[in-house]
């Protein structure tokens, strides 16, 4: 490859990353800003987590529909209609002065934040040469890292200097920032001509079936699962999943392939991204838990130790990638995933009495298997499919690891307080700390089954 070819793919991949990087970073800025958010607009706290909701709502449900129409009119053209979007949704943010403009103006800025992700990983699958794919990828999985580990600092100190609005205005500037790199740089792709339009229809059924399911999740546990609202949700997510697949089956231009779910190894890598990002999200949930209510721990020397699994991931990933490259996915993933269930079973036997040290080894190492995990299932979901679906492809994957981040707190939250409540019952002397320790066990079984699934993947037929 010229020098000066490498230069401009180098170019290519900042201008990717960085919208990488500016989506984290605003997810972690919101979440240590909601505290603020409740008493300036005068909310309880039940509302104001609808400021996180309605973003994943919009992020989850409009992944999918991206995916399809970057393979209809170009990965880069909606790219950048992703990133002017979530500028403008930024500057509307900035600008809310009630509740009910903020919800409005998050959902706008998570319709375009939900191109980042596969749009970004479709133009990679298209412009990186197969020998720099997976480094490409695995910096990529390294920017997810970087973002949220700088996040909420940025965000404490923005909201300290001038308020919670004033976090937004990083997107605006950002935003406006990534837009002309990325309008000057990126190139344009040839787009075949459409055959058939948007599959509006499979998109409604789409939208309804998981905005009730996500509204099921999020609302279930402190509503109660079995009160009639949750039933109603429940029944219409699966009433418009089946017409959805039906419909899909017999549209001439699918919103979603269902054929690369009967692919073994596409569903194979989805089913394995969905475990992980059930295991990181629960873990980010037991982790602080226990270390500031459990062991006691100051919130500084917390925050200190939470921040070793994001930046052991960022500077693992690239090196995953770089092996993806040369031996294919199985290889680093299974090397992941073994890291992965040894740290879960080293944290299924924590106490109150646990050393920080242990605990921060281990979540080293668990840091390690997510960044040898990411970077090398995000290069299958795109190397396992033609091209002309890669978009599709990314959209289903992501679409599927966002959930498992849902379901992963979801379940965690029930089981975490019903094992917490059982060992109170029966007077156990460290409820909280057994509660912890048995869902890391739960874990790492969890991925034990994702191992197996790993098998699965060929050793280079994804590349």
């Amino acid at each position: 490859m010229s020098k000066g070819k490498s230069s401009s793919l180098g170019l290519i991949l900042c201008a990717l990353l960085s919208s990488v990087v500016l989506s984290q970073i605003n997810s972690g800025m919101v979440n240590v800003a909601l505290n603020t958010i409740m008493e300036s607009l005068n909310t309880d706290v039940d509302k104001v987590t609808w400021v996180v909701t309605i973003y994943l709502l919009g992020y989850t449900v409009f992944m999918p529909i991206y995916g399809r129409l970057g393979d209809m009119f170009g990965h880069r053209q909606m790219f950048l209609v992703g990133v002017s979007l979530f500028t403008a949704g930024s500057l509307l943010c900035y600008l809310s002065n009630s509740f009910g403009f903020l919800i409005f103006s998050r959902l706008v800025q998570a319709s375009g934040s939900a191109s980042f992700t596969p749009m970004s990983l479709a133009i990679i699958a298209n412009t990186f040469p197969d020998e720099k794919k997976g480094q490409a990828v695995g910096f990529w999985g390294a920017s997810i890292g970087v973002g949220a580990a700088i996040g909420p600092t940025i965000g404490g100190f923005l909201i300290a200097l001038g308020g919670w609005n004033t976090i937004f205005l990083v997107g605006v500037f950002a935003g406006l920032t990534v837009l002309f790199f990325a309008f000057n740089i990126i190139p344009k792709a040839n787009i075949p001509p459409l055959e058939n339009g948007l599959d509006v229809l499979g998109a409604v059924f789409l939208t309804v079936s998981l905005t009730a399911l996500l509204l099921f999740l999020t609302l279930g546990k402190n509503i109660g699962w079995l009160n009639y609202p949750m039933v109603l949700f429940l029944v219409i997510h699966i009433a418009a999943l089946v017409i959805f697949i039906y419909w899909e089956q017999r549209v001439l231009s699918p919103l979603v392939d269902l054929s690369l779910i009967a692919d073994r190894v596409f569903l194979s890598i989805v089913m394995v991204s969905f475990v992980q990002m059930f295991t990181q999200i629960s873990s980010s949930i037991l982790l602080p838990l226990y270390l500031l209510r459990i062991a006691g721990i100051n919130p500084t020397t917390a925050g200190f130790i939470i921040l070793f699994q994001p930046a052991v991931t960022s500077i693992s990933s690239p090196f995953a990638g770089k092996m993806v490259d040369k031996y294919g996915t199985r290889y680093p993933v299974s090397i992941g995933l073994v890291s992965v269930i040894v740290s879960m079973l080293a944290l299924s036997i924590i106490g109150e009495g646990t050393s920080i040290f242990y605990i921060a080894a281990v979540t080293s190492l668990f840091g390690f298997g997510c960044g040898f995990c990411a970077s090398p299932l995000a290069t299958a979901s795109t190397s396992s499919t033609p091209n002309e679906k890669v978009g599709s492809a990314i959209g289903l994957y992501n679409m599927f690891r966002y959930l498992g981040s849902v379901f992963g707190s979801t379940i965690t939250g029930v089981i975490l307080k019903t094992r917490t409540d059982r060992y109170l019952a029966i007077g156990h002397h460290q409820p909280e700390a057994k509660a912890v320790a048995n869902i890391y066990l739960l874990l790492a079984i969890v991925n034990v089954f994702a191992f197996l699934l790993s098998r699965s993947f060929d050793k280079k037929r994804e590349l």
